[in-house]
């Protein structure tokens, strides 16, 4: 899934990613269409997405989650 293939990795506040994730969409900021529907579970226990600045700097914004079984 691209694990490690960023520029920088922000370590938001757990329950804050999908806000961030929907004030960037709103913003119209440029993101992978992979987020389209939202941050997404990695297997790794990270929540996560990213952004590309002006500069093409990709930033991940990302939180830990527990899955619910």
């Amino acid at each position: 899934d691209g694990f490690a293939n960023y520029d920088i990795f922000i370590f938001c506040e757990k329950g804050t990613v999908d806000a961030l994730w929907k004030s960037f969409r709103e913003a119209h900021v440029t993101m992978h269409e992979s987020y389209d529907q939202g941050p997404i579970n990695r297997s790794y226990g990270i929540r996560d997405f990213n952004v590309f600045d002006p500069d093409n700097y990709d930033i991940v914004f990302g939180e830990l989650f527990e899955e619910t079984t």
